[in-house]
């Protein structure tokens, strides 16, 4: 690990109020777990996830005494500093991202990339947990709001299950036009549009894992598909003309991106003039605790990198796109690992015109 990735991590170890209030209390001097939930009013689970991860980065240690574990600095100044020094509260602040996750943006790529690979490999498996279950990938798709019989129509090969929504039913998509898919995945959107615009329009896929996107050449090959093309490439710097297309369908996707408005802005630009956006997408109420915000699992789980839904929807506004509005909206809870509460998500189906 480089010096560099060495002081990122650091700086997201301690960039949590929780942790903050932990090192102010163990400057008096060493506390046990009970203690230290007591003064802080918080879990013993969650006091005890944060102690580790201050453990993992060298900034407390543990020491058994009698029946009881205590807990104490490794040093005494380093704590002050983190404490008391303004500069590094301001070099904190920089380092925060969209969404206020201290989080580096290619670390959040790489981890995406590495799950969805792997879900590339398997046959099958579902991730968002808006969405998750122990059932097949065609139920779960069905759970979602997929019908039944576009279904059928499709390869069932291209149908894991993922997602938290059905934009391309809402697309109102016509024979001729040209549709884009961000995040396309083993294509079950853009097969799914390849049949509604026909042989004489055409069904483009993006997805920035390879896995997925051989998944979905291999299906459209064995299938004999004509009308659909995958390509490898990044939501935020689209491998797509300007103003090619004449819609842009997302399932869940944009919000894995940690720069929202770059994605707005590129869908903006590859789309025709009037040519519309319907994005299905999880966005949140508030804003999330902290240790979801910094979990990377949650990240490539669809979680982590939801905005507010004021925010998501200014986004797409600043990008440039009007007439935004949403066309269906449906609430679930999660709960973050040591989390005292239930936090409140939302699964919307957003549409806008360029």
């Amino acid at each position: 690990m480089t010096i560099e990735e060495e002081q990122a991590r650091f700086l997201r170890c301690i960039g949590e109020t929780t942790r903050l209030g932990i090192l102010k209390l163990l400057v008096e001097g060493e506390k046990c777990v009970g203690e230290l939930a007591s003064v802080l009013n918080k879990e013993q689970s969650l006091i005890s996830h944060h102690l580790r991860a201050l453990k993992e980065c060298n900034i407390v240690k543990d020491e058994q005494e009698a029946q009881k574990v205590y807990y104490k600095l490794t040093d005494v100044r380093l704590a002050r500093l983190i404490i008391d020094s303004e500069a590094l509260m301001k070099e904190l602040s920089l380092c925060q991202m969209s969404g206020g996750a201290l989080m580096e943006e290619k670390k959040i790529k790489e981890v995406v990339k590495g799950r969805y690979a792997q879900l590339a490999k398997q046959d099958q498996e579902s991730c968002c947990s808006s969405c998750g279950g122990s059932v097949s990938p065609s139920a779960q798709a069905e759970a979602i709001g997929y019908l039944r019989k576009d279904l059928a129509d499709i390869p069932e090969e291209t149908i894991m299950g993922l997602g938290c929504g059905n934009p391309t039913a809402l697309a109102e998509l016509k024979t001729g036009e040209v549709v884009l898919d961000l995040g396309s995945g083993a294509g079950v959107d853009v097969f799914l549009a390849a049949n509604k615009v026909g042989p004489t329009g055409k069904a483009i896929g993006v997805d920035m894992t390879k896995e997925m996107v051989d998944r979905a050449e291999e299906i459209a090959k064995n299938y004999g598909y004509r009308n659909v093309e995958f390509r490898l490439g990044e939501m935020e710097k689209l491998p797509v003309e300007d103003e090619s297309v004449d819609v842009i369908i997302s399932n869940c996707v944009i919000n894995l991106s940690p720069d929202k408005s770059k994605v707005f802005q590129e869908a903006y630009r590859v789309l025709k003039p009037k040519g519309r956006l319907i994005v299905s997408d999880i966005v949140s109420e508030g804003a999330l605790p902290s240790e979801i915000k910094n979990d990377l699992n949650a990240w490539a789980c669809c979680i982590a990198g939801a905005l507010e839904q004021q925010e998501y929807l200014e986004e797409i506004k600043k990008a440039g796109f009007e007439d935004v509005q949403v066309l269906s909206s449906k609430e679930f809870y999660i709960e973050g690992e040591g989390s005292q509460a239930l936090t409140k998500l939302l699964s919307i189906t957003v549409k806008a015109y360029k």
